[in-house]
């Protein structure tokens, strides 16, 4: 296996000729062709113009002769200018996940930090995390551990500095409640489980702060709430003393995609 993967990147057709076509076989990137399209604005009238994007190969591709030879014809057009050709194919392609995710990530260094946050993946979690200890700490650390609480909701204290996350009399607990419709003279009927991470003194208390939680989500949507209980079927605290506030991991994955 190769030790170090070599990509080389081509502008123009003579460059894309002077390449070594049974080495650097394979697409490190997608191409994409970009163009100009024209259309009829309706209400005003107007010709707009707008850039659309057309994908021409997937990044990981092997490329045939007819594909060499479909590069050399779009960079002789000039709407591909860019393309960038490896010698290793890769035929994964790595995606964020589909919803933010509780993660616990632990740095060491001047401080030990046992960390909460949000993030969609482990690389954006390992990149928030960084970014809030460069911010916020002085000195040199490590991050050696990263794993996360998965479809947890949760519930954030008031006033909370996102730095105080262990006190005297309350922690960061982890609690998996079960809520019960229960009308007179029947038996309890189970709507479903849920699994929250709420600061609260105890688990009674983290339990009603849940069912508070709870009840306001519904009453927003127009929902009814009578006769629910919930029932706690596990409970633990989680070991942190930082929590990176929520606004500044939605803002950092905004700007991350942003860039993208």
């Amino acid at each position: 296996m190769k030790n170090k993967e070599v990509i080389v990147t081509v502008h123009s057709t003579e460059e894309l000729q002077a390449v070594d076509r049974k080495v650097f076989r394979y697409t490190a990137e997608p191409v994409v062709k970009k163009y100009i399209e024209d259309f009829l604005d309706n209400d005003t009238g107007e010709v707009v113009s707008c850039e659309r994007n057309e994908l021409i190969f997937e990044r990981g591709r092997a490329l045939s002769p007819d594909d060499f030879s479909i590069l050399l014809f779009h960079l002789q057009c000039e709407d591909v200018t860019e393309v960038k050709l490896s010698d290793v194919q890769r035929r994964g392609n790595v995606v964020g996940g589909c919803h933010f995710r509780l993660w616990a990530v632990k740095a060491c260094g001047i401080k030990k930090l046992k960390m909460l946050l949000r993030a969609d993946n482990a690389l954006l979690a390992y990149e928030v995390a960084k970014d809030y200890i460069e911010l916020n700490y002085e000195g040199t650390f490590t991050i050696e551990g990263i794993k996360t609480y998965n479809d947890c909701y949760v519930i954030e204290p008031e006033k909370d500095d996102g730095k105080r996350n262990i006190s005297a009399d309350r922690w960061w607990y982890i609690v998996e409640v079960e809520s019960l419709q229960q009308d007179p003279g029947v038996e309890p009927v189970s709507l479903g489980t849920g699994r929250f991470v709420v600061f609260a003194e105890n688990v009674e208390s983290a339990n009603a702060i849940i069912g508070r939680y709870m009840a306001e989500n519904k009453a927003k949507k127009g929902e009814t709430v009578n006769n629910v209980i919930l029932r706690t079927k596990s409970a633990s605290v989680i070991s942190c003393n930082v929590v990176v506030p929520a606004e500044f991991c939605f803002a950092y994955t905004k700007r991350n995609e942003e860039n993208q």
